[in-house]
């Protein structure tokens, strides 16, 4: 049972590790102001999507798992904050049509 537990956290954190790698390399490079916001969420979100199938269909031990849940957590690093970033169907622009520099 303590065996499973270790193999779990140690799962949970490859992917947390992953993001805060992702999170660092696309604020290094700027991905979010050089890539449009929509199309970086999109290509992250369907290549965190493959890793999971990939994993989820091949896998059968922690060798291959860890480096897989990590891409996960980098590729998810491209998912959230950038869609933090775009508005919502209920945005409106602020009176007098200026638009932010955000």
């Amino acid at each position: 049972m303590a065996d499973r537990r270790r193999r779990i956290r140690g799962l949970t954190a490859s992917v947390q590790l992953g993001f805060v790698a992702g999170a660092v390399t696309s604020t290094v490079l700027n991905l979010a102001d050089r890539i449009r916001p929509h199309l970086l969420m999109a290509g992250c979100a369907t290549l965190a999507a493959a890793c999971t199938g990939v994993f989820a269909l091949t896998v059968d031990g922690l060798a291959g798992a860890i480096p897989l849940r990590f891409l996960t957590g980098v590729f998810l690093a491209g998912v959230y904050p950038v869609g933090m970033k775009l508005p919502g169907p209920g945005h409106r622009r602020p009176a007098g049509g200026s638009r932010s520099a955000s």
